[in-house]
């Protein structure tokens, strides 16, 4: 049999590893511990950020959406103004020929005070421009018509060698 000091190593060596195993364990587990603090820590920062992330492209794809809508609207205002300018400012060029005043014009076709002023002020210019050319063509026209036809009558050619007289025969 083994001696009772024998036993009491072998128990004293089996609780010291024991022991031994559960400092060991009880290190391991405080570590993993720790790993997993750090795990969520970083876990939850990269939430944060990913939420951060997608809130802003949620944001930015709110203002892309309404800024389309503007374009749109913009492009269809744009098409709208061109058809309805032409018209309106052919309407207004029309009732300046037919001599209407700013006044007129303004409250008929909802152009502005002064864009009324300034397309009468040039249907003005345009019609002196034009009364200015047609006076100066009829002008030419009578001066091509006021002017005498001259032409040469051609006499007979004795008739010029006998007006032409020498300076001795004329003093005779």
């Amino acid at each position: 049999m083994a001696s009772p000091s024998g036993i009491f190593w072998i128990l004293a060596a089996s609780i010291a590893v024991n022991v031994i195993c559960l400092v060991s364990l009880a290190a391991l587990w405080q570590f993993f511990q720790r790993q997993t603090d750090i795990f969520k820590q970083q876990n939850k920062l990269l939430e944060q950020k990913i939420s951060m992330a997608t809130s802003g492209a949620i944001g930015m794809g709110h203002r892309i959406v309404a800024l389309e809508e503007k374009l749109q609207a913009a492009q269809e205002k744009l098409e709208n103004i061109g058809t309805e300018d032409v018209f309106t400012y052919s309407q207004a060029l029309q009732m300046f020929e037919q001599g209407a005043d700013v006044s007129t014009v303004v409250s008929n076709c909802g152009l502005s005070s002064s864009e009324a002023q300034l397309m009468a002020l040039v249907q003005q210019q345009l019609r002196k421009s034009s009364d200015a050319q047609t006076q100066n063509a009829n002008e030419q026209i009578a001066q091509a018509f006021a002017k005498p036809v001259v032409q040469a009558k051609k006499s007979p050619p004795s008739a010029k060698a006998a007006s032409k007289k020498t300076p001795a025969e004329s003093s005779r």
